[in-house]
C-alpha cells in the first residue's frame, strides 16, 4: 500500500515537472534590436547597454543588460533592467530557464524570464510595476514565451 502511493505520489511530481518550461519560442537566430524596438513601442526608453560578462553563464555566448525607464531616464522614478543573453544552444537556453525557473533561493537575479529565439530576456525583480507591465506587453508583442 505504501509503495502504491510513493508511485502516485511521484507520478504526481512528474506531471508538474513535465509541465514546467514546456512553453519556450523556437530556437532561431533574432537580432537584439528587435527587443530593443519592442521596448521602445511600448514607451520604454532605453537609458544605457552594458555589456556583460557571458563566461559564467553555461552556453551563453553574448549578454547584454539594457537599462529602461518610463517616461524618461533623467529624473524618473520607474526604472528597471532587462538582461538579455544569447545561448549557443536550445539545450543551453532552456537550460537557463528552467533552473530560473526552478531556483528554491530567491535572488537578486529573480523576476521574470522570456525567450525569444537564441535570447532568454529577463527582468529583474524591484522594476516598478509600470516598466513590469510595459515590459510584458512589448513580450507578447514579439511573441516571447
Amino acid at each position: 500500500m505504501r509503495l502504491r502511493y510513493s508511485c502516485i505520489a511521484l507520478g504526481a511530481l512528474l506531471v508538474v515537472f513535465a509541465g514546467c518550461g514546456s512553453d519556450r519560442a523556437s530556437f532561431e537566430q533574432r537580432n537584439i534590436d528587435e527587443i530593443s524596438s519592442a521596448l521602445e513601442n511600448q514607451g520604454l526608453v532605453i537609458c544605457k547597454i552594458v555589456q556583460r560578462d557571458s563566461d559564467k553563464v553555461p552556453g551563453a555566448v553574448d549578454r547584454q543588460r539594457i537599462d529602461v525607464a518610463f517616461p524618461s531616464c533623467t529624473g524618473s522614478k520607474q526604472e528597471g533592467g532587462v538582461t538579455v543573453t544569447a545561448y549557443s544552444s536550445k539545450e543551453a537556453r532552456d537550460r537557463a530557464v528552467t533552473d530560473f525557473e526552478t531556483a528554491t533561493r530567491p535572488t537578486s537575479a529573480h523576476g521574470a524570464v522570456w525567450t525569444y529565439g537564441q535570447f532568454t530576456i529577463h527582468i529583474s525583480r524591484g522594476s516598478e510595476s509600470e516598466i513590469e507591465d510595459r515590459f510584458t506587453k512589448a513580450m507578447e508583442e514579439l511573441g516571447a514565451k
